[in-house]
């Protein structure tokens, strides 16, 4: 499945005065602008590399190919008529779904870039409701103008992965979960039973740090709960058990695949991190912070290795294993490859 996106190239700008990694340009928190791959072409070289997760570390330079998702209002959002069955094959695909093409059709309509005047292009109708403030902020960090956007697609894998904890969670870092956390319980006690944050003890919320501890970052969400496919993910965003998440395509799928087997099945270490008291909720409402993201056991445990036994025709030798070097590798000839 291909997705509609805006690419430029990175120049000495404002934006990487303090910082160049994504970690600290924070473009999703300031600016609703998600980068979601990065083109390493420096002017010395003539050839580059792609980053198709780039993580918290990875860095903007000059030179450097951006490939960008601007956020979009939630009524851009496509609503799936109905979840399709992970455990069906068929259903996993995503292109097996005819509304997925109106979905990609909206979607390239609000991106659409068209001449305004010579040398020139300019977000036409929607998108100026859509992305355009806020993209416009990112663009003038990065100093950027009109014509330097350029539309592009990408390409995601057919494959969804489902998150599998019971606690929901926040995608981005520990501030911004307490933010989501403090604004639900306040605005939104219904979300709350939803999607079971509310817990007997109170309220709790996971802070995955998605990019810095599993060094993944989802171009979208397929929310189990509505059946709403959300490109991409916000700040806001909030994932709930059963929600299947949709990477990029990249050179080696097994790469998503482990580190989603990470994220649902390590064995985490988290900190408790309480909310500050305020009217509407005096105690018991913590986001859990990962200490440490631990590897879990592997997908695929190794095949034990068995001796050779040799010795084993009737009446000759004995049926005991040999370790011997000299009896492996007679075993290993065959009765051809033996001596008569």
């Amino acid at each position: 499945m291909r997705f509609p996106a805006l690419k430029f190239t990175v120049r000495d700008c404002d934006a990487l005065k303090d910082g160049n990694t994504l970690e600290t340009l924070q473009c999703t928190s300031s600016f609703e602008v998600k980068i979601v791959k990065i083109g390493i072409f420096e002017t010395e070289r003539t050839d580059g590399q792609i980053h198709y997760c780039p993580d918290a570390k990875s860095e903007l330079k000059p030179g450097y190919v951006c490939w960008i998702l601007p956020h979009l209002q939630p009524s851009d959002w496509l609503r799936l008529p109905h979840l399709p069955d992970q455990k069906d094959p068929k259903d996993r695909k995503m292109s097996n779904h005819p509304e997925m093409t109106d979905f990609v059709n909206a979607y390239e309509t609000i991106y659409k870039i068209t001449p305004k005047v010579p040398g020139q292009k300019c977000f036409k109708g929607k998108a100026v409701e859509a992305v355009g403030q806020k993209l416009k902020e990112f663009m003038k960090q990065f100093a950027l103008e009109d014509g330097d956007l350029q539309l592009d697609e990408l390409s995601c894998h057919d494959q969804r992965y489902a998150y599998e904890h019971e606690t929901a969670a926040s995608i981005c870092t520990e501030p911004v979960a307490k933010r989501q956390l403090q604004h639900l319980i306040k605005s939104d006690p219904q979300c709350l039973e939803d999607l079971r944050i509310k817990k007997e003890s109170g309220y709790e919320l996971l802070a995955l740090d998605m990019r810095k501890n599993f060094k993944i970052s989802p171009i979208g969400i397929v929310h189990n709960r509505t059946g709403l496919l959300e490109i991409p993910e916000t700040t806001s965003t909030i994932l709930s058990k059963g929600d299947q998440l949709v990477f990029l395509m990249q050179d080696d799928p097994t790469n998503i695949k482990n580190r989603m087997h990470k994220l649902n099945k390590g064995d985490h270490e988290f900190e408790r991190r309480p909310l500050p008291p305020f009217e509407e909720c005096s105690e018991g409402a913590a986001v859990l912070k990962i200490k440490e993201a631990r590897d879990p056991p592997p997908l695929t445990p190794p095949k034990k290795r068995r001796g050779v036994r040799v010795g084993s025709h009737k009446g000759k030798g004995s049926n005991k294993t040999k370790h011997s070097k000299e009896a492996k590798y007679m075993a290993l000839q065959g009765p051809e490859g033996q001596a008569k």
